[in-house]
């Protein structure tokens, strides 16, 4: 109940926060392969979307690989903006981290070297592939820092595998216990 309620939350945030180049952009009416062809080009959010969607499908590892790139693209976008209150700033992303991205990096966390392995093919995507949304080269400064951010993640998760991995295991059976899905299944 407590899943549904969160999932309810969540979606009707990001309804409510979508007004993206002056038009509602509801992304999760879009299907798993438009957002996929689309990642490109829409906002960070939308992989949010559809890492959301895989997690749901249970392709677990391909939701790791594109929560890992909205949150670098979202946390991209976010550094090039002052301090915005804008609907899709730091409020949305705060949510979009807790709701969608706290079970996936769960699950990541149990497989650690999956995740490092992961970290570095969505990095290599983002570096492989342009961003319409916020400029690579208007941006470069921050796109620099925002790559070291992921470098410096991944060095944490290889430096504290068992750790990691650890609490990972304690927070899924922790999760279970209260009668919510393990996310090892």
């Amino acid at each position: 109940m407590i899943k549904i309620i969160k999932w309810i939350f969540t979606v009707s945030l990001l309804l409510a926060s979508f007004s993206i180049h002056a038009e509602r952009v509801d992304y999760g009416t879009y299907s798993v392969t438009q957002l996929k062809q689309q990642a490109a080009t829409i906002h960070p959010a939308g992989l949010y979307i559809l890492a959301s969607k895989l997690f749901k499908e249970n392709k677990k590892d391909d939701a790791v690989f594109w929560l890992t790139i909205g949150h670098l693209r979202f946390r991209f976008h976010l550094i090039t903006k002052a301090e915005s209150t804008a609907p899709d700033g730091s409020s949305l992303f705060s949510t979009l981290q807790n709701f969608i991205g706290t079970p996936i990096y769960d699950y990541a966390g149990i497989n650690p070297d999956s995740w490092i392995k992961t970290a570095q093919q969505a990095k290599q995507w983002d570096l492989n592939n342009g961003n319409s949304f916020t400029s690579k080269e208007k941006y470069k400064k921050e796109y620099a820092a925002i790559h070291l951010e992921i470098d410096n993640m991944i060095n944490y998760i290889k430096n504290n595998k068992d750790e990691i991995k650890n609490d990972r295991i304690k927070t899924n059976k922790i999760q279970t216990s209260k009668n919510e899905i393990d996310i090892r299944k």
